[in-house]
């Protein structure tokens, strides 16, 4: 008697995908060429952490598709 499970193309579809979607190394975005500047990419910060004094604005660069969120230690 032998057993075929439906769902079977179907997991390996995915495992596929999955496998081919890790494999896939992305570079960090390019580092910002204007001072207090920040550009965020691929869920990547350059330069990872900042440091200005109050008053100063920082320029945020997203070079990706994807949303990303900026909050800061002391924000309620």
């Amino acid at each position: 008697m032998s057993f075929l499970n439906p769902l079977g193309p179907l997991s390996i579809g995915i495992g596929l995908l999955a496998t081919t979607a890790m494999a896939i190394e992305v570079p960090p975005p390019p580092a910002p060429t204007t001072p207090n500047s920040v550009n965020v990419g691929w869920m990547v910060f350059v330069p990872a952490t900042i440091t200005v004094p109050v008053g100063t604005t920082v320029t945020w660069t997203n070079v990706d598709v994807s949303n990303h969120i900026v909050t800061f230690p002391d924000q309620k």
